[in-house]
C-alpha cells in the first residue's frame, strides 16, 4: 500500500498539476486581494461644504426695534 502511495506522489503527472493548482490559486488570492484593497482605497469625495454667510455685526434688533419694523 505504501509503495502505491509513493509511486502516486513522486509520478511527474502529479507532480505538474500540483504545482499549477498551487499557482493558479496564488494568482486568484493575489486578485481578489488586488480588488478589495482598491475598492477601500477609493476616496469618496463629499459635496462641497458651503461656508455660511458671513454675520453682520450689526447689533441684533431688540424686541421694541422688531415690533416698530413690524408695522
Amino acid at each position: 500500500m505504501v509503495d502505491i502511495v509513493k509511486q502516486i506522489i513522486t509520478d511527474w503527472h502529479v507532480i505538474v498539476i500540483t504545482v499549477g493548482v498551487v499557482l493558479y490559486l496564488n494568482i486568484v488570492c493575489y486578485v481578489a486581494s488586488y480588488k478589495k484593497r482598491n475598492v477601500h482605497s477609493v476616496v469618496v469625495k463629499k459635496a462641497p461644504v458651503k461656508k455660511a454667510a458671513p454675520e453682520e455685526t450689526a447689533e441684533p434688533q431688540s424686541e421694541e426695534n422688531s415690533e416698530e419694523a413690524a408695522e
